[in-house]
């Protein structure tokens, strides 16, 4: 049986339900796609290739993802909830104990550097298993007092964002998560943590990595290959012409090969004419009838038409 809504995120609805047994668990049902986060394809690797699925598709892959990272952290003993199946859009845990860390009052923390620590030590032991979570923040973050010892415990959850060490932007996902850490310590807590405590971006060992199991984003040496070629040529081509050294022959040579011929130089003005043209005119579908592109097109014949010298 499903019972109300208990949450609700940019990518996902999280309600309480209750199993055959009648225990009570949650169930996160992603949903892509919503007005607030419609770059998900930019903003997420789900796609892999793939040209133009659907949303649903998308929120399965995403469910698919986030159970794959619970299942392997919560085996290495990571403060999760326990995860118990997914299906489709729709992933099932048990349910977490205390409130988000958002929630809390400004400097309602006794000891914020117990919990300080214990946070920064969560994203330490994540980068030594070769992964980053990418979205570390007092809204992920689920604190609660254990009472057999009166502690603040804290367990992380929403994990389908993250990412391998070997990522091309680990680093700045790395600092992004310690920062915003920092950040509320700093201005809700009150509270601001020393500098020896905020630990640099580092690549853990190569024994005990997850992000080869989940098959985290950036994880394989081909695809860390590829990102870095990309990288590199990125920058050869910022840099063209302002390399001390370059040899003019082999940069002549180049031009040479990029010159188009008559008939594509010809099309390539025109078509740039008829795109100025048609935007200084501002012809729309809903002051002159009929689609934009049957307007532009009619247009192209009038430009056409007055014998400009293309």
């Amino acid at each position: 049986a499903v019972g109300n809504k208990i949450g609700c995120g940019k990518e996902s609805d999280i309600y309480i339900a209750q199993n055959s047994e009648g225990s009570s668990v949650v169930l996160k049902m992603h949903r892509l796609g919503r007005t607030c986060f419609r770059a998900v394809r930019q903003k997420r690797d789900y796609l892999k290739g793939r040209s133009k699925p659907n949303w649903l598709y998308l929120s399965r892959l995403s469910a698919l993802k986030e159970f794959a990272f619970m299942k392997a952290l919560y085996d290495k003993g990571y403060p999760t909830p326990t995860p118990i199946d997914h299906n489709r859009h729709i992933v099932c845990m048990s349910i977490v104990p205390g409130c988000p860390m958002y929630q809390l009052r400004s400097g309602s923390i006794d000891d914020p550097e117990e919990v300080f620590l214990e946070c920064i030590d969560l994203i330490k032991r994540l980068a030594n298993h070769g992964l980053i979570h990418c979205d570390f923040n007092e809204f992920n973050i689920m604190i609660h007092e254990n009472p057999e010892n009166s502690r603040n415990e804290v367990t992380l959850i929403d994990f389908p964002q993250m990412i391998s060490v070997r990522h091309r932007n680990a680093k700045e996902m790395f600092e992004r998560d310690v920062n915003c850490v920092v950040k509320f310590f700093t201005m809700k807590m009150k509270w601001e943590p020393p500098e020896e405590l905020i630990p640099r971006f580092f690549v853990g060992s190569d024994t005990n990595r997850i992000d080869d199991d989940v098959r985290a984003s950036g994880f394989t040496e081909e695809g860390y290959e590829l990102g870095e070629e990309f990288l590199e040529q990125g920058m050869n081509d910022l840099e063209i012409g302002e390399v001390e050294g370059s040899d003019p022959e082999s940069e002549s040579e180049d031009k040479e090969g990029t010159i188009l011929n008559d008939e594509d130089a010809r099309k390539s003005i025109e078509k740039r004419a008829v795109r100025s043209a048609f935007e200084k005119n501002k012809i729309h579908s809903r002051k002159t009838g009929g689609s934009r592109n049957s307007q532009k097109k009619k247009f192209k014949g009038k430009v056409l038409r007055k014998g400009k010298d293309f």
